[in-house]
């Protein structure tokens, strides 16, 4: 929120280009992909969110070395995947 707590800032950077330009600043992956997945699923109280252990919801993404996307699930449902040019989203 903004400072006067009245409305949301807000941004059109998508999260994977932010993982890409922290990453690319020479900010450790690993602290990287906490600040892309669990500091925001803890800060809206999410525990089902941001982190990929038995009873969390199974949203990943997969990414190569240079961190471009190669695989999506959603809840634990395979919904893109470059390395399968047959699956349909959706």
């Amino acid at each position: 929120k903004m400072m006067d707590r009245e409305a949301f800032a807000g941004s059109v950077a998508t999260m994977h280009r932010c993982v890409k330009t922290m990453a690319g600043a020479g900010i450790p992956l690993a602290h990287v992909l906490r600040m892309a997945s669990e500091n925001p699923a803890r800060r809206i109280g999410s525990p089902n969110k941001g982190r990929i252990e038995t009873g969390a919801d199974a949203d990943i993404v997969l990414m190569d070395e240079k961190l471009n996307i190669k695989a999506v699930m959603s809840g634990g449902r395979m919904i893109r995947d470059e390395t399968d040019p047959g699956l349909s989203e959706g």
